[in-house]
Parts: structure tokens; sequence; C-alpha cells
């Protein structure tokens, strides 16, 4: 998952419900900065109380025909997911009818409750807001599950056909709303980039916050309170996957990230070899602060963006070694070298891949072999050991097993 923008702006208040807005709550967003649309807050259900008709959600859906076609976008809410946390989902009726053919929402008790085993802690950084780190005592190594993290709200990531913004934006405020007490501040308490815009604060939100998932019902911007509070580095120590089957983040530990370090994510794609300058305008322009990670605020900024060059030099060369097996693996360790020197983990798998069929080619198994090896543990830390990446290089290797 990478962050994105969410393609609302300004608001309208063009939902109806059968009970007025209490305008008196103390979650009810000012009138000025953000018009909430009608809305019951009767979220805060005991956990013990029965679900009412319209199981799984606490809350009766509401639906707003979004464009000529007839085409209909929808608020679902279950204020009881991820232990009382609560979740609301905007989006069309086909599409969380899937989720829920698919099994995407387990009961409140198959969530385990880690918070008292966790080995990070929030912490405020001066000039980077809150972060993650490592607890003192303790460590994290490559691959290991730093944290699982469950989403309070997901939206369209895009626009639809003739869709207003103003009536995306106030389901997206009615999603929040109807959360509970808890789902309600650890949302509306991650940070803001561009308050000082006059952007609304939903739109903020999400701006700042928003992780993007992709599935067979469209785009998706999901926000995880939890794994949001990561701050960027351009060369991160961890990385998120998703759990498609549950909707939670899982973020990873890339290498060994030692007692009291910062658990760092990255907003930029990270296999890009774009210039400190680069990744700089495109943080600014994006989310509204400089970057102050070690290999653009540091020392070293000049030698990481001459090690980039060479990387991109390196790549190209590469490309035009018209499949000689001497060039493409000379060319892959020379990558994987630059690679190692810059702190690059997440692009590294494919010139791993390269090499252990260069060497194959070569006539080198032994070679062969140790490169598969660690093909595959680099394809179990970034996509997981199940994955099709990791299961052929387990297959690359049996192939070897017998020469």
């Amino acid at each position: 998952m990478a962050r994105r923008n969410l393609a609302v702006v300004s608001s309208l208040s063009l939902l109806t419900s059968a009970c007025p807005l209490d305008r008196t709550h103390p979650f009810i967003p000012a009138p000025q900065s953000s018009p909430a649309p009608q809305t019951c807050l009767h979220s805060d259900l005991p956990l013990s109380q029965p679900r009412p008709g319209y199981t799984p959600w606490t809350h009766p859906p509401t639906c707003t025909t979004i464009n000529p076609k007839g085409d209909k976008l929808c608020v679902f809410t279950d204020a009881t997911y991820h232990s009382g946390r609560g979740l609301s989902i905007v989006a069309r009726p086909q599409v969380v009818g899937k989720l829920l053919d698919d099994g995407v929402f387990p009961g409140r008790k198959d969530i385990p409750d880690v918070s008292q085993e966790a080995k990070y802690e929030a912490r405020i950084q001066p000039g980077m807001g809150t972060g993650l780190f490592v607890k003192d005592g303790h460590s994290f190594e490559a691959g290991e599950v730093i944290l699982t993290d469950y989403p309070t709200l997901i939206l369209p990531a895009e626009g639809f056909e003739g869709a207003d913004a103003d009536v995306l934006q106030s389901l997206a405020w009615k999603g929040l709303l109807q959360l509970p007490k808890e789902g309600r501040d650890v949302t509306r308490g991650l940070a803001r980039s561009k308050a000082e815009l006059g952007v609304d604060e939903i739109v903020d939100l999400v701006d700042t916050n928003a992780f993007t998932h992709e599935d067979g019902g469209g785009v998706h911007n999901v926000l995880f309170p939890l794994a949001s509070r990561m701050n960027h580095a351009c060369v991160p120590n961890a990385i998120t996957r998703t759990n498609e089957t549950t909707l939670s983040l899982e973020v990873i530990a890339l290498k060994t990230i030692p007692s009291g370090a910062q658990i760092f994510n990255s907003y930029l794609d990270p296999s890009q070899l774009s210039s400190s300058a680069e990744r700089a305008h495109s943080l600014q322009s994006m989310w509204s602060f400089p970057c102050r990670c070690d290999i653009c605020a540091g020392a070293g900024v000049s030698r990481s963006d001459a090690r980039r060059r060479e990387l991109a030099q390196a790549r190209a060369q590469l490309e035009n070694s018209k499949g000689n097996a001497v060039e493409l693996l000379k060319g892959a360790e020379t990558i994987l070298k630059l690679m190692a020197e810059e702190g690059m983990v997440i692009p590294r798998g494919q010139y791993l891949e390269l090499a252990a069929m260069a060497t194959k080619y070569l006539g080198k198994i032994g070679e062969a072999r140790e490169w598969a090896r660690k093909a595959k543990k680099h394809w179990d830390i970034i996509l997981g050991e199940h994955s099709e990446e990791s299961k052929e290089m387990v297959e690359f290797e049996k192939e070897l097993g017998g020469q």
C-alpha cells in the first residue's frame, strides 16, 4: 500500500436520516470548518447489546444516488468492529457485499488485543510530531511483524461518474461520526498537514494519513490509525503489508531495528531513484513537510544522490545487456551492492532472482542455489512466504536439486 490524496473538496449536508443532528455534541465539528451531515450519534452501543436486523451493521446503511445512471453510494458502520473501536465503509453496495461474501469481517472476539504485548510505543519527536519507536529493551529482526492494525474508515479513492464531490464528503463525515468514541478519537487525532490552508478536516485527515488499497471493487483510501503514526524516511526500516481476508495492515521490519529506534515507513515509492531535491519537492507538495531522514538531512546527502545516479546507470546498462548471462550477473551484483550501500531493501528482489537465473545458466549451481535462497528470504519479508514470488523461488531451488 501507498498513501494517496482524496479528491474531494468543500462540503454540504446532503444526507437525511430519521433523527436530527445534535449540534452540541462534542464530536461535531465546528460548522464553519466542516458542516456535518445529518446523523444520529448513537454508536456507543454496549458490546453486549443485540445487533439490529441489518447485521453485521450496527447502524442502518444510508445510501444516496450519485449519478443519473442510478448508481448508489452508501455508508455502512459496524460499531463493534475491533473490540468496539468501530469501522465505517463508504462504498457501492455491491463492493461491500463482496467483502461480506469473502468473510473479511471477523467478530470482535476474533481480533486479538496485543496492546499489552507491544514492543513499540508512540512518542513525540521534535519537528516530526508523533512517531512509533521500539521500546527500550526490545528490538525487531528483519521479517518480524511489528504491529497489526485495523481500519476505522474505508473511503473511495477516486470519484464516480457524475458524482458530486460534496456527496462523497458528506458520506465520509457520516461514516466518521457514526464511529464509537474511541474510533472517532483515534481517527480525528491523526496528523493534519493542510489545516492552515483551510482544507476540510476529513479531507485533510485522509490526504495526510490514508493508505490505498486496490481490489476488484476499485481503489480505496483506508485509515489505519496506529500505522499512520509512522513517520517518513526515504530509506525506511519497515514496510506495510495488507491481509486480504481481514482488511488488516501488518507493519514488517525490513532490517534489524534496535532498541529505542524510530520505525519508519516511506510515503514515496521506495524503488524510485529520484534525487533528494526531487523527493523533497514531492513531500512538500503532498504532505507539507521537509524531509529530515538520514539520507536527505545528513552529511551523506551528496553521496546518496551520486549513488542513486550510479544505480540508474547500472539499471540502464543491465537493460542493454541483451541476455548475456555474464553481463546480467555482473549488472545484478553491481546494483545489489549499490542498494546495500544506500540501505535500499525493497527493490532488491528482482535482482536477486536475476543473479540466480544467470548463475544457473552459467552452470554455477551452488551459487544459483544461494541466490535463490536469498531471493526467497527477501520475498518472504516483502510479500509473505505464501506469495507467488516466494513459491517460485522454492520451485526454482527444487529444479537445481538434481544438478
